[in-house]
Parts: C-alpha cells; sequence; structure tokens
C-alpha cells in the first residue's frame, strides 16, 4: 500500500512514515494528546464498530499502524468524546490505531 502527502506531493510508504515526518516538523509531542487502541473488527465486514477509547476529548482522527488482513478501516459515523465509530472491510481483522 502506498500514501500520498497530499501538501507536498511526498510519496510514503507506510504509516510510521507519516507519523515520522510529521513529528520532526512542526509539531511539539509533549503538546501533541494521543492514545495507542487495540481492536477487531466484527465479524462482517463494513459494520459498524464502537470502540472506547481514553483521549478525553472528541478525536480529530486516527491512523492504522497495523492490521492482520488485507482490509481497510474507514470512519462511519461522528467521533464521540468516549468512542470512536469505524468499519473495516474485513471480517475479524486485529488492528492498531493511533487516535489523535
Amino acid at each position: 500500500m502506498r500514501l500520498q502527502n497530499v501538501f507536498a506531493g511526498i510519496p510514503f510508504h507506510n504509516a510510521w512514515d507519516i507519523l515520522q515526518r510529521v513529528l520532526n516538523g512542526s509539531l511539539d509531542v509533549e503538546n501533541m494528546r494521543w492514545k495507542l487502541l487495540d481492536y477487531t473488527s466484527n465479524v462482517t465486514p463494513d459494520t459498524e464498530d464502537l470502540v472506547p477509547h481514553t483521549l478525553g476529548r472528541v478525536p480529530i482522527g486516527f491512523m492504522v499502524l497495523s492490521i492482520d488482513k488485507p482490509g481497510t478501516v474507514y470512519k462511519s459515523n461522528d467521533f464521540g468524546p468516549g468512542a470512536l465509530k469505524l468499519k473495516c472491510s474485513a471480517a475479524s481483522a486485529n488492528v492498531r490505531l493511533m487516535v489523535l
């Protein structure tokens, strides 16, 4: 999978590359609030999962750091202060997310 940086036209190769470039840029890591989450997607693909988080606010987004099956994790509805509403195109995929 190849991700494309839409801001500068620089190709990225994986989620870690994106995170590393962001963190090496203009963000102060000490002021950045994020959480790592692990969850298993629904046994039925493309079914909404309610994924609890402890960020303490409504998240602005997430990054998939790893997934154990070919599939896409995507936002299915508005995020809340205590949970993400996500769908995954793969059944029962083990997913690690960085919630921002």
